[in-house]
Formats: C-alpha cells, sequence, structure tokens
C-alpha cells in the first residue's frame, strides 16, 4: 500500500494546475443557446471527464443563469445526478464546469429504435430512475423545468442519468431576466420564449402560460414522458 501510494505521488503534480492547463479539450458532445458540453481530458488526475462552458457569444445573463446552473448541479448529489467534479473560468473569462463523462444514448433514441410496447417497456426502469433524481431534486427545493426523455440520459452500464440543468431553478427565487434576444425553439439543450422555459409537448399549462411554477411542472413533464413510452408517440 505504501509503494501504491509514492507511484500516485510521483504521478500528481507539485502543485494544482491551473484550469488553462489542466484540462485538454476533445470533441464537441452538444450545444445550445446558452453553451456547449464537450469531451476532455483531464491531466491532474488522467480521466476522461465532460467539460460545459459559456459560449463567447453568451452575454451577461446567460453568464448568470449558467453560473447559477453550477451552483444548483453541485447542491445536488444522487446517483441518477451527473456529479460536479471542478469549476472555473476559462482563459479569456467565459465560466465553466467539469462532470462525469457518460457514455449512452437519451431515452427519446431508444424509444424510437424501439420495435413495439413490449421493447419500450424494457425501459421503465431509466424512467422510475429518473423519477427518483427529480424526487431528489425537490425535497432541496429545486425544479428541473425541462425534462424530456432527451435529458434522460440511459448509460452503457445501464446507469440513468438526469442531464441539462441549465434552466433549474429554486423555487420561490426569482428567475435571471432575460435582454439577449430570446434562443430557437429548436435549440437542443434549452428553449426560450420571452418569459417562458421549457420544451413544446412536455411543458404543463401553467408553464406555457408564464406563470409561477412549483414541483408540479415536473411531475407534468413525467408523465409526458410516460406517456410517450407508453403509446409510442409524445401527447402534443
Amino acid at each position: 500500500a505504501s509503494r501504491a501510494l509514492e507511484r500516485l505521488r510521483l504521478r500528481l503534480p507539485a502543485q494544482p494546475l491551473p484550469p488553462q492547463e489542466r484540462y485538454r479539450l476533445g470533441a464537441e458532445l452538444g450545444r445550445g443557446g446558452m453553451g456547449r458540453v464537450v469531451e476532455a481530458f483531464d491531466l491532474q488526475l488522467g480521466r476522461t471527464v465532460a467539460l460545459k462552458e459559456v459560449l463567447p457569444k453568451g452575454g451577461r445573463s446567460i453568464v448568470r443563469r449558467f453560473e447559477r446552473e453550477i451552483q444548483l448541479t453541485a447542491r445536488l448529489e444522487h446517483p441518477s445526478i451527473v456529479p460536479l467534479y471542478d469549476a472555473g473560468v476559462t482563459a479569456d473569462g467565459r465560466p465553466f464546469y467539469v462532470m462525469r463523462r457518460v457514455s449512452g444514448r437519451p431515452l427519446d433514441e431508444l424509444l424510437a429504435r424501439a420495435r413495439g410496447l413490449d421493447e419500450r417497456l424494457t425501459l421503465l426502469p431509466a424512467l422510475l430512475a429518473a423519477l427518483d433524481a427529480i424526487a431528489h431534486a425537490h425535497r432541496r427545493g429545486v425544479i428541473h423545468r425541462d425534462l424530456k426523455p432527451q435529458n434522460i440520459l440511459v448509460g452503457e452500464l445501464g446507469e440513468t442519468v438526469v442531464i441539462d440543468w441549465g434552466l433549474a431553478k429554486v423555487i420561490g427565487e426569482e428567475d435571471t431576466p432575460s435582454i439577449e434576444p430570446a434562443i430557437s425553439a429548436a435549440d437542443s439543450l434549452q428553449t426560450q420564449v420571452g418569459s417562458v422555459f421549457g420544451t413544446p409537448g412536455f411543458m404543463s399549462p401553467e408553464q406555457a402560460r408564464g406563470e409561477e411554477l412549483g414541483t408540479r411542472v415536473d411531475v407534468y413533464a413525467l408523465g409526458a414522458t410516460l406517456y410517450q413510452l407508453l403509446a409510442g408517440t409524445p401527447p402534443h
């Protein structure tokens, strides 16, 4: 054991690497109006991770929303919520955070590939795991606000992870004011139309009306996802 610890000490740098030097960026995994996710290699710990950063075009309100996403992600510790490893600022001043790299497919893709109800029902445990993760978030006063099959990832080892907490908020807190142009409804990471946030087809009526939201908005979205699992098509 002592020799193993000594070998580990020899591999680690004497001083922690600054963020600009610690992560070697690789292929882009996803992009939206607020930011992008890229595969990265942590040179300090020798492991592959996922790094999410604000896009260069992001304005002040986008940066504030992204910083809020970091805070909310850090407070949610659950097996079906991606753990946050690190956070910082890029060389040009854009915030980023680092999380576990999850290899898998989104639930919407798996539902589309399923042949019939019997195959879709095999994906029910993944939805139940997502439900448990959202219940955990609700107990901590956090609502996701953009639940849909695309944001439920089923890993290669069978694990389920609820991703993309960019629209999450603490119940009772005011939203970050939007001063940038509206983001396209086709955006893969978030949809924003004025002060209405979410994805058409999975938004509750009160969410579509831009009203004050509670945990029921996520329950509605999970119900819409269950509908798609059972019927093969979204409810709307």
